[in-house]
């Protein structure tokens, strides 16, 4: 672990030992109030992203129906909020409902920081089953977490851009590097793509860029409990976006772009298209004058995606399990999803939902991605899956400094992955 992480985490743990304030007074007292009112605490940054006023709108509406139950938000922003979960965990100063994402889940069960939701599910007919197999928050035979919003990767572009050129989305990548060609002149700040690797947001370089290009490309994260991610498919993704950055056609300071910053080029114009997660489509809402578009993954050797979803999940040490339930719940009834779907603007992540004209016409471009493809990664099946992103996004800023090889750096990333994985297979 960093030294800056270290910090990070020493200095929340100092708020979470002395945030008792906030949380209700002590652990025990936040499980009720006088009056026989019941404190629920939520954390997660699902407050504080674009489907945030939704979010808040349908506790709203939960709060109405249940007076008897106080809902306590702690709104975390997106980049700090698996760091400071864990440290609560840690600390057993426990929320009860925890936003939780999808790449966190090996790490979030085999840390017993979860609770088993199957005998809930259970109760609730067809939830089992609501949802995308492929975004359901089931590891071992278990349900841990309930999916919320997110989705899968594909082709985000600037339709004004390309019909100015006279062109059409890419169906494959040798069509993409062709038309950032055509899309790009530096001289007017104007590039045909761009790449977010910035070590601030390791998961988001990783589940937006990288992870849709090397499983496009054939390859994969991890292949039979070792690092993959440095055969010939993984040196050829890193090679290909570090061409691409240095022929001008991707905008320039790749190592130090967010997910945000990326977006916010694309809808400032500076870039024509990317590959974005449907996750990532709340943000364009603030630029109503900007058409953005949806296109299907590009082809490389196959079509490949990343599957990834904010979820909710219940603490095992929650005092109020059968509360974060009732709110979980309902969160998941029909009509309220559907509402949340449309006043979030993010994709549904239930099937007879999809394929509704509405949600067909705005995420078309992803749902054709998961319905053409079974060669996706789907984050939060393999262990310690934050630090696996962050040696990645180290191997990539190596590379793209020119301090190592693509192949030194990545083959140097999946030696200190492969150590992980042999302490955690160990264990096991």
């Amino acid at each position: 672990m960093g030294m800056k992480r270290m910090a990070l985490i020493a200095a929340f743990m100092v708020f979470a030992l002395s945030g008792a304030v906030f949380a209700g007074g002590n652990q025990e007292g936040a499980s009720a109030a006088a009056g026989g009112t019941t404190n629920l605490r939520v954390w997660g940054w699902a407050f504080t992203e674009g489907p945030g006023p939704a979010t808040k709108e349908l506790i709203a509406k939960f709060q109405e129906k249940n007076p008897n139950i106080k809902v306590e938000i702690n709104s975390i922003p997106w980049n700090q909020a698996h760091d400071q979960i864990i440290v609560m965990l840690q600390a057993h100063s426990v929320p009860d409902l925890i936003g939780v994402n999808r790449n966190w889940l090996t790490e979030f069960v085999t840390s017993d920081y979860l609770a088993d939701l199957t005998p809930f599910v259970a109760k609730v007919p067809g939830l089992k089953d609501k949802f995308f197999p492929a975004v359901r928050g089931d590891l071992d035979g278990k349900t841990w977490i309930i999916p919320w919003y997110g989705g899968n990767s594909a082709l985000i572009y600037d339709v004004d851009a390309f019909k100015k050129a006279g062109l059409e989305p890419p169906k494959t990548l040798d069509e993409f590097v062709q038309d950032a060609k055509k899309l790009s002149d530096p001289s007017q700040n104007k590039f045909g793509t761009i790449w977010n690797l910035s070590s601030a947001n390791p998961t988001g370089g990783n589940v937006t860029n990288i992870g849709p290009i090397l499983t496009s490309f054939g390859g994969q994260y991890l292949r039979d409990k070792k690092a993959a991610f440095n055969d010939a498919a993984g040196v050829k993704t890193l090679e290909w976006m570090m061409d691409l950055e240095k022929r001008g056609l991707a905008a320039p300071g790749s190592i130090s772009v967010d997910a945000r910053a990326m977006r916010e080029k694309l809808a400032g114009g500076t870039v024509a298209m990317t590959f974005d997660g449907a996750w990532g489509t709340p943000f364009y809402n603030n630029y109503p004058n900007v058409h953005i578009g949806i296109a299907e993954m590009p082809k490389g050797t196959n079509i490949g995606t990343v599957i990834n979803v904010a979820n909710w999940g219940i603490a095992k040490e929650a005092k109020q399990k059968d509360a974060a339930w009732a709110l979980l719940s309902y969160f998941v009834q029909d009509d309220n999803l559907i509402n949340y779907y449309r006043s979030a603007n993010v994709m549904p992540l239930v099937p007879k939902m999809a394929q509704m004209p509405e949600f067909q016409t705005k995420y078309g471009g992803f749902l054709s991605t998961l319905s053409d493809t079974d060669n996706f990664f789907q984050t939060g099946s393999v262990p310690q899956e934050s630090e696996l992103y962050r040696l990645v996004i180290q191997a990539y800023q190596e590379a793209f400094l020119g301090k190592k090889s693509p192949k030194q750096a990545l083959d140097d990333a999946a030696a200190a992955y492969n150590k992980i994985l042999e302490q955690f297979y160990a264990s096991k």
